[in-house]
C-alpha cells in the first residue's frame, strides 16, 4: 500500500530542494511572455502577474482533486508530477476579443502540455454563467530549452491563464463567494445574475471599442474627402476660422482671394492645409520680425499669401508685390 504521509513528505522535500530555482523559473517565464505580447499591434500589451503555488497549497489541492483516483489505482505516484500550476502565470487582457490572440502567441513561442477553455465549456451550459478564460499547461519548447539563461529552469512546466479584465473581475468575486453552492436557490438565483451582468459588461466592452474604432476610421474617411473637395469660400472659412480664431473673414474678402489664387492654380483645401501646416513656423518668425524691427502687422491674408508663396515660389510669385517678395527672401537667406 502507498503511503500518501511519505509521499507528502517527499513532496516537501522537493520543494524545499527547489524553491530557489523555482522563483527564478517564475521571474524568467513571467519576463518572457511579457516581451513576446509586447512586441506586437494586434493588442494593447496585457497585465503579467505571477506566483509560485505554496507548498501546503499544492499538497491540499493534490489531496482534493487526485488522490482518491491516484491510490484507487494502486500506481506509484510523486504528488509534483500531479501539481502543473506550480508555477502560476496570469495574463489580463484589455479586451475578451485579445484572448484569442494572445493564446496563439503564447501556443506558437511554447509547448502545449494542455489546454482548457473554459470559455467554451461555459458557452455549452444553458442558463449558466460564470468565470471564463483559458488556461495552458506549458513548458518551454527544444530551441528555448537549449538556451543557456533557461537550461536550469528548463524541466519546470507552468501554467498561463488568459482573461479579460472583466473576467478577471470577476474570477476575484467568484473566488470570495466560496460557499455560494450552499446558499438557498435564491441567492444561487442572484449570483447567476451578477455573473451574467460581468458578462454582459465584457461583451459590450468590446463592442464600445470596436464600434469606436469603426467612427473614428469613418470620421477620417470623411475628413480625408473634404481635404480633396476643390478650394471654396466654405472649407476655406471652414479651415480658416479655426487657425485665425480671432479674426472675423468677410465673404466678400474671400472670394477675391481664392479667385486670385485658383487663377494661378487649381488648389484643393487639403493643398491649402498641407501649406500651412509645412511653413507655418517659418512665416511666424518672419512676422514676428516684421513687427519686431518695424511695427508691420501681417493680417491672415498676408500670411497666407507668404504660406503659399514659400509653399511654391514660382508658380505664387504674383501672390506678393515686387518688394515683399524681396524682403521676405533676404530675410530667409540670412535666417536658415
Amino acid at each position: 500500500m502507498i503511503d500518501f504521509l511519505e509521499k507528502k513528505e517527499n513532496f516537501k522535500e522537493f520543494y524545499a530542494a527547489n524553491i530557489d530555482n523555482i522563483h527564478s523559473a517564475e521571474k524568467s517565464f513571467r519576463n518572457l511572455i511579457y516581451l513576446l505580447l509586447s512586441n506586437t499591434q494586434e493588442f494593447i500589451t496585457p497585465k503579467i502577474i505571477s506566483r509560485v503555488k505554496e507548498r501546503n497549497e499544492c499538497i491540499e489541492k493534490f489531496n482534493l482533486k487526485y488522490r482518491k483516483e491516484v491510490e484507487k489505482s494502486k500506481k506509484n505516484y510523486e504528488i509534483k508530477d500531479f501539481i502543473t500550476d506550480l508555477i502560476g502565470i496570469r495574463v489580463i487582457c484589455m479586451y475578451e476579443s485579445d484572448i484569442e490572440k494572445v493564446v496563439d502567441v503564447v501556443k506558437e513561442n511554447f509547448e502545449t502540455l494542455d489546454i482548457t477553455n473554459k470559455t467554451l465549456q461555459l458557452l455549452q451550459k444553458k442558463d449558466t454563467f460564470g468565470y471564463k478564460g483559458v488556461h495552458l499547461d506549458l513548458k518551454l519548447n527544444k530551441e528555448r530549452s537549449g538556451f543557456k539563461e533557461y537550461q536550469h529552469i528548463a524541466q519546470y512546466q507552468f501554467e498561463v491563464q488568459v482573461r479579460s479584465i472583466v473576467q478577471d473581475a470577476w474570477s476575484e468575486v467568484d473566488h470570495k463567494l466560496k460557499y455560494k453552492k450552499s446558499l438557498s436557490d435564491k441567492l444561487q438565483r442572484r449570483v447567476i445574475n451578477l455573473a451574467a451582468l460581468f458578462e454582459m459588461a465584457d461583451r459590450e466592452f468590446d463592442a464600445i471599442r470596436l464600434e469606436t474604432k469603426a467612427e473614428i476610421e469613418e470620421k477620417i474617411k470623411q475628413e480625408e474627402l473634404l481635404l480633396k473637395e476643390k478650394l471654396d469660400v466654405g472649407n476655406f472659412l471652414n479651415y480658416c476660422n479655426s487657425v485665425f480664431k480671432d479674426f472675423v473673414f468677410e465673404d466678400y474678402k474671400v472670394e477675391g482671394f481664392i479667385y486670385e489664387i485658383v487663377n494661378l492654380k487649381e488648389l484643393t483645401i487639403g493643398d491649402l492645409k498641407d501649406a500651412f501646416e509645412k511653413h507655418h513656423e517659418l512665416v511666424e518668425r518672419y512676422k514676428k520680425y516684421r513687427e519686431d524691427t518695424y511695427g508691420d502687422k501681417m493680417n491672415p491674408y498676408t500670411i497666407l499669401r507668404h504660406t503659399l508663396y514659400t509653399y511654391n515660389s514660382r508658380i505664387f510669385q504674383s501672390l506678393l508685390f515686387d518688394l515683399q517678395r524681396d524682403n521676405y527672401s533676404n530675410w530667409i537667406a540670412n535666417n536658415p
